[in-house]
């Protein structure tokens, strides 16, 4: 899963994928913290005007 941001300021998003996330992790360089899972929901820290690329499995 690819989470871009357009803005110039760091972001948070919070994604929701409507099944129960069984774990996720980064695979890029930035964020060294993996994403907060909570149940079907994700939330990941995206530089500014940058990209995330995570592995996520679902359950």
């Amino acid at each position: 899963m690819v989470v871009k941001s357009r803005v110039p300021v760091y972001t948070r998003p919070t994604v929701d994928l409507n099944r129960p996330i069984r774990s996720a992790k980064v695979r890029t360089e930035f964020p060294m913290m993996p994403p907060r899972v909570d149940g079907s929901k994700l939330t990941v820290r995206i530089p500014p005007k940058g990209l995330v690329v995570m592995e996520v499995e679902l359950e």
